[in-house]
């Protein structure tokens, strides 16, 4: 007994340490159990805050006007996780702070325009128009659509074409009488964009009036209002670029090359054309530098300007050009010292094919079979090619004149005159007393009078006496104004230093070429 006494006192009563981790259970149940009710009640809570957020119909219920720390409240306590992009109907009245806010389903995301307004009128470039996907109508996709205008066409019946109804065809015809007659001028080529619902539904129209302006005529947002007008106006953006080449082959195909459209090719030599004969005079390793403006529209390139500085070498002669504004309004080319670089007359006031009969004293008349001089040039051409006037002057004759046929005769400053023959017709406005310019067309080629074929009598005088206009050494034309010089000569110093670091830098890589190749 003592025995197990002993052993009784060593036990240090087992029982109870087997009847202590069950109390310690039964705590644990409890404490469980009360956590999860506390966990349902809380994932309840969580379901019922989710089903705030906001879709399309609850955007359309909410107020007009929502006072901004509301609004940003009520964005930024919604559950980001569960977050869901949502297609907004732009027509909707959604609150316009919530659509400033809109929050990424990533917070790397950027998303600056994820709610669009309902018509932007902001963007004018082809591109940009037809790949614009605003939502509108009924909650469908609806982007900018370009449609031609054929031949015959006008806007109702282009608009049908594309299926519109007749209500909507009439609306956006006479949303605006200015509007009206803008879009009653189509010419085929043009192109209208359109913006349609998915039911079919007219949303939009545009038509871009020329590189600045775009009208546009839109759905207003209830039906009461109807479709209205904007007339979106756009700078042009104004670059510099230059271009340079060395001519090998022939000028055309080191011009394109450079980069240079037939614009700028055919301003090029207009420019030093007084000074270089291009059919004859170019030769192999010629070559040219140009700086010119390009014009752009929302970062797309429109189209080339005017060259304002130009560089020439031909035969080892070099000829630099530069362009200048007078304060008058007036523009041209000049040389570094201010003499202009076209002379008082054009040397062929044509564009012609051939030169059919040559100045000869002793000539025998093709219909008359009679000698006696010829006392102009005649330039063959096609019937209807425009000619020019070779200097600025008056009018001093326009009409029939025997055997000359349609002519006109133009008295220049000084002791010169001119005389063009055989014309188709005279341009209208040219008669006896009016300015003409150099350049300007003044009737169009033909064959009346004593001729025979279509071709431009060009006879050019100096105090009454002919000569011949391919011989005669022309006038320069007038230097700029001494009252101007100084500003010439100031503008022309950046010119001329932007000429002469291209230049220099084609020389280097060229000689590098050159290396490279040996």
């Amino acid at each position: 007994m003592a025995f197990k006494s002993r052993i009784s006192g060593l036990d240090f009563k087992p029982k109870q340490k087997r009847q202590r981790p069950a109390r310690l259970q039964r705590w644990h149940w409890i404490a469980l159990g009360i956590s999860s009710f506390t966990a349902l009640a809380l994932l309840l809570a969580t379901k019922d805050e989710a089903g705030a957020i906001p879709n399309h119909n609850a955007l359309q219920q909410l107020p007009e006007q929502i006072p901004e720390e509301a609004a940003a409240t009520r964005i930024l306590d919604l559950p980001i996780p569960k977050l869901q992009r949502t297609t907004i109907d732009a027509s909707s009245p959604a609150s316009p702070h919530i659509l400033a806010a809109p929050i990424a389903d990533h917070p790397s995301e950027a998303t600056p325009n994820l709610l669009p307004t309902a018509f932007d009128t902001s963007t004018t470039a082809d591109e940009t128009i037809t790949k614009q996907p605003n939502t509108l109508g009924g909650g469908t996709q609806a982007k900018w659509e370009v449609v031609h205008v054929k031949q015959g066409d006008s806007l109702t019946t282009l608009l049908k074409r594309q299926g519109l109804s007749s209500k909507d065809i009439f609306d956006v015809t006479h949303a605006d009488d200015d509007s009206a007659r803008t879009l009653a001028q189509l010419f085929p080529g043009d192109k209208i964009w359109l913006r349609v619902s998915g039911n079919g539904t007219l949303l939009a129209l545009r038509r871009r009036l020329d590189e600045t302006k775009t009208l546009t005529i839109a759905r207003g947002s209830s039906a009461d209002i109807g479709f209205q007008t904007t007339l979106t106006e756009h700078q042009l953006e104004r670059r510099i670029a230059h271009a340079t080449a060395v001519i090998h082959d022939s000028l055309y195909q080191a011009a394109v090359k450079a980069g240079l459209d037939d614009k700028l090719i055919m301003k090029l030599t207009g420019i030093f054309g007084w000074d270089i004969d291009f059919a004859h005079d170019v030769r192999s390793g010629d070559s040219f530098t140009l700086v010119y403006r390009q014009y752009y529209r929302n970062g797309e390139k429109i189209r080339n300007g005017e060259i304002v500085a130009a560089e020439f070498a031909n035969q080892g002669k070099r000829y630099r050009a530069i362009r200048y504004t007078a304060p008058s309004g007036r523009s041209g080319y000049y040389t570094p010292e201010g003499k202009s670089m076209r002379k008082a007359f054009l040397r062929t006031p044509v564009d012609f094919r051939r030169i059919s009969s040559r100045f000869n004293k002793s000539r025998c008349h093709p219909i008359l079979h009679v000698c006696r001089p010829h006392e102009g040039t005649d330039f063959a051409a096609a019937t209807g090619t425009p000619i020019q006037a070779a200097g600025d002057g008056l009018v001093a004759f326009a009409g029939r004149r025997g055997g000359y046929g349609n002519a006109v005769i133009l008295q220049h400053a000084h002791r010169y005159s001119t005389l063009y023959g055989h014309m188709q017709r005279i341009r209208k406005g040219i008669r006896a007393g009016v300015q003409v310019t150099q350049g300007q067309i003044i009737g169009y080629v033909g064959q009346s009078g004593l001729a025979t074929g279509p071709h431009l009598h060009y006879e050019f005088r100096v105090n009454g006496v002919p000569r011949d206009a391919l011989k005669v050494t022309l006038p320069d034309a007038k230097p700029i104004d001494s009252r101007y010089l100084a500003d010439f000569k100031a503008k022309a110093l950046s010119r001329l230093a932007q000429l002469t670091v291209i230049t220099r830098t084609q020389l280097a890589s060229n000689e590098e070429n050159d290396q490279t190749i040996r």
